[in-house]
């Protein structure tokens, strides 16, 4: 992999070309209050709401039906149009960072996790750039996708709508473009792997223990 990095000049017009459009999801993200991010008690996350900002998951993970146990003001359903292409522009964005030969790699979770790193640690990216930081998120969602049963959602509320993972017919629900980008705004160093790691662990154990409890059918 040869990440490769744009000029200053390009890096700025081609974000300040696409505020308007996504100014509605970044708005949303920015918004959405920590006192959202909820994690299960039976497995005493409380202390790692600040770990995963942006994620969110219902007190009762272990719903039977799509939508169950989620705020009642919030409504989850697959991307629109409009929000699709946002993040396609941002995934983009990330993946142009590959030189031309390379840029292949970012189909393997290994080389995304490579490239966002080395965005970061290169600088590449200012703490007020949401927009890139976003879309070092929308890359993170796509590791994860391509490694659990999550998928992509969008979830609409009070605060505006944004882009979301989730696991069909579960409460299991998470906002992985503000995974990275409240963290380096907040002045704090990102290990992007261990944030997978972790990020994928729970899911896995969270996806267990609904299989253990699930009632057996004949």
């Amino acid at each position: 992999m040869k990440p490769t990095h744009q000029s200053q000049s390009h890096s700025q017009s081609h974000s300040q070309s696409h505020s308007q459009s996504h100014s509605q999801s970044s708005r949303a993200a920015a918004t959405r209050p920590a006192t959202t991010y909820r994690w299960p008690s039976v497995f005493g996350f409380s202390n790692h709401e600040g770990y995963l900002p942006g994620a969110i998951m219902g007190d009762n993970p272990f719903m039977t039906d799509p939508g169950g146990g989620t705020p009642a003001e919030q409504e989850i359903g697959p991307l629109d149009d409009g929000l699709a292409e946002h993040t396609q522009r941002q995934r983009d964005w990330v993946r142009g960072h590959l030189s031309p030969e390379s840029a292949g790699l970012y189909d393997q979770a290994e080389h995304k996790l490579r490239l966002i790193q080395t965005i970061l640690d290169n600088n590449w990216i200012q703490a007020d750039e949401t927009w890139k930081l976003q879309a070092l998120g929308v890359t993170l969602g796509d590791l994860i996708v391509q490694q659990s049963p999550m998928e992509w959602v969008q979830v609409s509320d009070q605060y505006g709508t944004d882009p979301a993972l989730a696991v069909p017919r579960t409460s299991l629900l998470m906002f992985p473009l503000t995974m990275i980008s409240k963290r380096i705004e907040s002045g704090e160093s990102v290990d992007v792997a261990a944030i997978s790691r972790f990020v994928l662990d729970q899911i896995t154990a969270v996806l267990s223990k609904i299989q253990a409890t699930a009632p057996e059918t004949n």
